[in-house]
């Protein structure tokens, strides 16, 4: 079954050059966008994200706040590498550039995986970039990047026709995008709806062993949740306060 119409039945060729055209001014803006007056912009969310970054690398400092710290944990070993100073600011551009291409990764193979064409999975992958506005956020120290590859990883995983792989990279996936951000709660809870969906149509419902594993994934992803909230409150004593 085609899952969707081809663009070339809705679109002229005409209308196919100008979305190509489109496409490759957004992409030129993202690129020119996070390599230019790279430095902090000192918003709140910037401020506290460096900050915990910064503080995990052993430059203490006491600007606790309630910002979750998993993109802060992924940050420390530029931080450890550079230290404070404009290269650093280089590295982070480049690090949530890479978060983004790794998304458009996922995006294209899931789109493939459904049966879309190699040249439509290029361009609705890259039309994801659109989401959380993440082409105006890679020159800046904030999560978005990272929540848009988790949600990419996650479309990918629910379409793993393999039970126990998808238990388990949902698993990990899920219990660690709250470590990023609150949402991530959100994206874990709808990743475990569709499994349990899916589990109650098909025949692994007769199986004692899938509701096991099904039981143990979530298990798992609660406790490191918990776990998370006991490290973000250590986190935040060290730098003066809870």
């Amino acid at each position: 079954m085609q899952l969707m119409p081809n663009i070339r039945t809705i679109l002229p060729k005409d209308s196919e050059r100008l979305m190509l055209v489109l496409l490759m001014v957004f992409a030129s803006l993202i690129l020119i966008s996070s390599f230019t007056n790279l430095g902090p912009i000192y918003l709140s969310d910037e401020v506290h994200y460096a900050a915990k970054a910064a503080h995990l690398a052993g430059q203490n400092n006491l600007l606790s706040s309630s910002w979750h710290a998993g993109y802060s944990l992924t940050l420390v070993p530029i931080f450890k590498l550079f230290g404070i100073q404009q290269t650093t600011w280089l590295a982070i551009a480049t690090f949530n550039l890479i978060l983004l291409i790794g998304s458009i990764g996922f995006w294209y193979s899931t789109l493939q995986h459904v049966g879309i064409s190699k040249t439509q999975s290029l361009l609705l992958s890259i039309s994801s970039l659109v989401c959380f506005s993440v082409w105006g956020f890679t020159a800046w120290m904030f999560v978005n990047p990272w929540m848009q590859l988790i949600i990419a990883m996650m479309c990918r995983w629910l379409l793993i026709k393999h039970f126990y792989r998808q238990l388990f990279a949902i698993t990990l996936t899920s219990s660690f995008a709250y470590w990023f951000h609150p949402t991530g709660l959100l994206i874990a809870g709808c990743a475990w709806l569709v499994v349990i969906a899916n589990l109650a149509s098909s025949k692994h419902k007769r199986q004692l062993k899938s509701i096991g594993s099904t039981l143990l994934g979530l298990f798992i992803t609660g406790s490191l949740i918990l776990l998370y909230q006991a490290i973000h409150s250590k986190i935040n004593i060290s730098m003066g306060g809870d």
